[in-house]
């Protein structure tokens, strides 16, 4: 099977991704403090379910 039939991005790095996905190296990663969101979890669970649930 290939990436085109599944649409799904492959595992490897030397293998293309399917039209209109972007190449892997292109993602923006955001590193978080583990720590700090620990230490926020109340904050962090509160705002998720304002996102989440509101109209």
């Amino acid at each position: 099977m290939t990436t085109d039939k599944l649409n799904m991005r492959a595992s490897r790095n030397d293998v293309p991704p399917p039209p209109g996905l972007k190449q892997v190296s292109e993602f923006k990663i955001v590193k978080e403090d583990l720590n700090s969101g620990l230490a926020n979890t109340q904050d962090l669970l509160d705002k998720f379910k304002e996102i989440y649930t509101s109209n």
